[in-house]
């Protein structure tokens, strides 16, 4: 990684523990049911995978940044409006 981003390996580490120290893990069981059925309703014919991140987002009334475009494409066809890529961040 400091290597791809051309910066010593204590700039990428110093990097790391900042990003992490920002990072919030969530029991799944902390969203509630009605969340997770429906980002099931939302995703499930798109990628289930991704529901747990919908689900999340419901939860949080936050957005997905994501690139995946079917995600995208999917969930907006749904009713979701709440992604975004990288170009709107």
């Amino acid at each position: 990684m400091a290597k791809l981003a051309s910066l010593p390996i204590a700039a990428v580490e110093a990097l790391q523990r900042w990003a992490l120290a920002k990072v919030e893990l969530v029991a799944g069981e902390a969203v509630s049911r009605r969340h997770w059925i429906k980002a099931g309703e939302l995703v499930g014919t798109v990628d289930p995978a991704d529901i747990p991140y919908v689900a999340l987002a419901l939860h949080f009334k936050c957005q997905i940044w994501t690139g995946d475009k079917r995600l995208r494409a999917g969930l907006a066809a749904n009713g979701f409006n709440g992604t975004m890529d990288t170009a709107e961040v």
